[in-house]
Formats: C-alpha cells, sequence, structure tokens
C-alpha cells in the first residue's frame, strides 16, 4: 500500500468507529446474536446492561419436538416456512414443485406463510397437489416446531438471506435443508 492508501484506510476506519459509536448510543437497544456478542458490544460502547441483549439463533433443545432422527416409511413430505416473496426464490418453488408433485404422487407440502399469501399459493399448487396441500398462516413459534417435526424435507428458497435462522431450526428439528449455497 502506499502512504495515501493507508492513510486513506485509517482515516475510514475512525470514521466507521465513530459512526458505530453514535449509533450504538443513540439506538434504544442492540440485539446481539451470542452473550459474547452482547458483553463485546456493552464494553466497547460502555452501554448499561439493559440496552444490550442476546437472542439466539436456533432453538433450545427443551423446545424441540420429539422427533425420530430415522426417515419413516410414507410419502415425502416438504414444508416451506416463511414469507411468500420473489426474494424468497418462490419463482423457483412455482415452476419446480407442481412438476415434482404430478411425478410424485404421494408427496405432501405444506406452507407456513403470512395470512395474505394463503389464497395465490392455493390457487398455484392446488390443481397438482389437491388435498396433500396443507397451507397455514403464521403460528405461535411452539406450533411451528411441531410442525416441523411432522416433516423430511425443508425448501429453504432464499435468493438471498443475511442469517436465515429458519433451517437451523428445520436442522435441530431432523429434516434435510433443500436450498442454495449462499447467505450467512
Amino acid at each position: 500500500q502506499t502512504l495515501l492508501q493507508r492513510l486513506l484506510s485509517r482515516g475510514s476506519s475512525a470514521v466507521l468507529r465513530n459512526h458505530c459509536a453514535r449509533t450504538a448510543r443513540a439506538c434504544a437497544g442492540i440485539i446481539a446474536p451470542s452473550q459474547a456478542c452482547a458483553a463485546f458490544i456493552q464494553a466497547a460502547y460502555q452501554l448499561p446492561a439493559a440496552k444490550v441483549a442476546a437472542i439466539h439463533y436456533g432453538v433450545e433443545l427443551k423446545h424441540l419436538p420429539e422427533i425420530s432422527l430415522r426417515r419413516q416409511a410414507g410419502p415425502l413430505r416438504l414444508i416451506f416456512a416463511g414469507n411468500y416473496l420473489r426474494a424468497k426464490g418462490v419463482g423457483i418453488l412455482e415452476a419446480v414443485l407442481p412438476e415434482l408433485g404430478a411425478r410424485y404422487r404421494d408427496m405432501r407440502l405444506t406452507f407456513v406463510i403470512p395470512k395474505e399469501s394463503v389464497a395465490p399459493v392455493q390457487e398455484t399448487f392446488e390443481p397438482v397437489f389437491g388435498d396433500r396441500l396443507k397451507v397455514h398462516s403464521w403460528m405461535p413459534r411452539q406450533e411451528l416446531l411441531t410442525l416441523l417435526g411432522q416433516h423430511d424435507v425443508f425448501i429453504f428458497s432464499s435468493l438471498f438471506e443475511a442469517f436465515g435462522k429458519v433451517w437451523l431450526e428445520a436442522m435441530a428439528c431432523g429434516l434435510c435443508v433443500v436450498g442454495f449455497a449462499q447467505g450467512g
């Protein structure tokens, strides 16, 4: 690096540290993914403990449904849980799943999506899946974990994702996750 590049790098680092500190002091609270990260943020920016919380990725074992890690005989059960948006890869789901549903006549498909997406999902997938399609609107987390435990494959079709913890929850419930190699 040239002298000018080193000076610019140090200057931009100082500006960034200043912005981070100002943001940390100005916000109502900060959520970190671990207790270690929360402690670092609290110490680095000299924040009161009440202003920094840790919400861990995944689920605690005590909240997991009773599951069998062996695949049970019967129809393959797929589930998608998330926002039904183009950025979440729903165009791919609409292109691929009806063909799979027609080819594998015993395959089951479940969606857990926002209430406003229920009708469009039913219109798209019901012609092929019929009564093999189940569509739920948002539900309490414990109900979702129980539902995940009743399926075999979790469809994580997001085209980009910072860190989609729902796939961790699905894996913790014993599901195989099918998705793209991207994101956090």
